[in-house]
């Protein structure tokens, strides 16, 4: 039973990482235009930010979803904003800058990995995830949950320092014009997830009633 709980704890990871999502291209952008360092960044403050959610769900599942049902409308605001404004900069950004990150170009890597942090612990869609794996699981004793969560986090980090290796190997053959390219593609996607999590709020909304 040990060993099932850490292998569907790794498959869980594989679909969990993979999934599309703000930060998996926030992720990819930064490979790009900035190199690993700050692809890693971001992996490394996603990582930290799937903890605290286990860690959070796990103990404080009831009040998670209270205060979730009281502050939804603000975490939902905030969340869109942060993704307009990346979606917004990556677009405007202008031809001459492509070789810089379309986002706090200006800064290191520390607030990558506070932005990485921010967009996937304040992801309703993540939150939504975890608590439902709780829901799943909580059949396992102590040492399977453990062993799931770790399998999990472990398989997840894997997987976005992987991608930040692969953006790093395909970094020196993209040119001026292939990065503009995918900024505006990338600012349209982050665009869109703005207005789809303001518009769909109102039904994820439910999910806790």
């Amino acid at each position: 039973m040990y060993l099932q709980s850490f292998v569907y704890g790794v498959l869980f990871g594989i679909p969990f990482c993979l999934a599309v999502g703000p930060v998996f291209f926030f992720l990819i952008q930064a490979g790009v235009n900035k190199g690993i360092k700050f692809a890693l960044a971001i992996a490394f403050g996603v990582i930290l930010a799937d903890t605290v959610l286990i860690n959070l769900t796990y103990f404080f599942v009831e009040r998670i979803n209270l205060f979730i049902l009281n502050n939804y409308s603000a975490i939902q605001i905030g969340v869109s904003i942060i993704l307009l404004v990346l979606g917004l900069t990556s677009i405007l950004k202008k031809n001459h800058d492509c070789n810089r990150s379309s986002f706090l170009s200006n800064n290191g890597p520390f607030l990558f990995f506070i932005n990485g942090f921010i967009l996937d612990v304040l992801n309703p869609s993540n939150i939504f995830v975890w608590i439902g794996v709780n829901s799943e699981i909580i059949v396992y004793n102590k040492i399977q949950h453990l062993l799931f969560y770790t399998s999990s986090l472990i398989t997840i980090a894997f997987l976005m320092i992987g991608i930040a290796f692969l953006c790093r190997k395909i970094q020196p053959y993209i040119n001026n014009q292939l990065l503009r390219r995918i900024n505006i593609s990338l600012g349209a996607i982050y665009i869109g997830f703005s207005f789809s999590l303001l518009l769909g709020g109102k039904y994820l909304h439910h999910l806790f009633l």
